[in-house]
């Protein structure tokens, strides 16, 4: 359930080995967050790793169901042995007084949809998808703010420091402006507080904000297998980030140890 990176290698897996799988995806494509991670233009490996993986499972023998919301009643009907579990995660909105005032949009989303309304753009969160956004944004003439609580050295603590060095001097010629040690106290409408690291205050006027605070994992149809009577009739497992939160490859693996065993 899932067509994430690690949905399509244990399908994958488990086709090679003879199995007859069937994939539910409730988006109309494939990829999940590998294929909005693709859009931005200097992440060609990204996408021919989604590439890849979508012309495996158009030339295999699974059952792709896209645009279908794999729920329990639909599983129990299908008399499955095996069900993996690979929805992926949600991002975390973080506790910001008046964050309800707004309309805040998540930023995987934003590379879905292509844009967003307004000219001056804030993005909650410095790590590697708020700032891959923001710079995104910017490309589009946007004015773009990042905002981060920690300082700037531990910005994107997984990821390779060569990596995080490009990826911030791309920033920085772009013109994105990145503001690390800051807190985003209260939002009022188009209106950011925040609290600077040398402890004085600001107000900041914005159009949009966006929320790149990290996920967290989407555990409901995990909780409800294991409440219902498949969990006596079938094998359930999890992979990706509906598990933990992490990187493509740790999804991918984890697929395929579950669709080989």
């Amino acid at each position: 359930v899932g067509a994430g990176p690690g949905g399509m290698q244990a399908a994958l897996s488990a086709d090679r080995r003879g199995h007859r799988v069937t994939l539910y995806e409730q988006e109309k494509k494939v990829g999940g967050n590998m294929r909005r991670a693709a859009i931005p233009s200097f992440k060609q490996e990204v996408q021919r790793l989604f590439d890849y993986y979508k012309h495996k499972i158009m030339d295999s023998s699974v059952e792709v169901q896209l645009g279908t919301f794999a729920n329990i009643n639909l599983l129990e009907g299908g008399d499955y042995q095996v069900i993996v579990v690979a929805v992926g995660g949600h991002t975390a909105m973080p506790c910001i007084d008046g964050l309800e005032t707004v309309d805040a949009m998540e930023a995987p989303k934003i590379l879905e949809r292509g844009t967003v309304s307004g000219e001056n753009i804030a993005i909650i969160g410095g790590g590697l998808v708020g700032c891959e956004v923001g710079w995104y944004l910017r490309q589009q003439g946007k004015s773009v703010l990042v905002i981060d609580k920690v300082s700037k050295e531990q910005l994107m603590p997984k990821e390779h420091p060569t990596n995080k060095a490009v990826l911030l001097s791309r920033l920085q010629k772009a013109g994105v402006e990145l503001l690390t040690e800051t807190n985003v106290c209260q939002i009022n409408g188009g209106q950011l507080k925040l609290g600077l690291a040398n402890g004085s205050d600001e107000t900041r006027s914005v159009d949009q904000v966006v929320i790149a605070t990290g996920f967290a994992p989407r555990r409901h149809l995990w909780e409800r297998l294991h409440n219902s009577h498949l969990d006596q009739t079938a094998e359930i497992f999890r992979v990706g980030d509906c598990r933990r939160p992490g990187r493509f490859f740790e999804a991918i693996n984890e697929g395929a140890l579950v669709g080989n065993n």
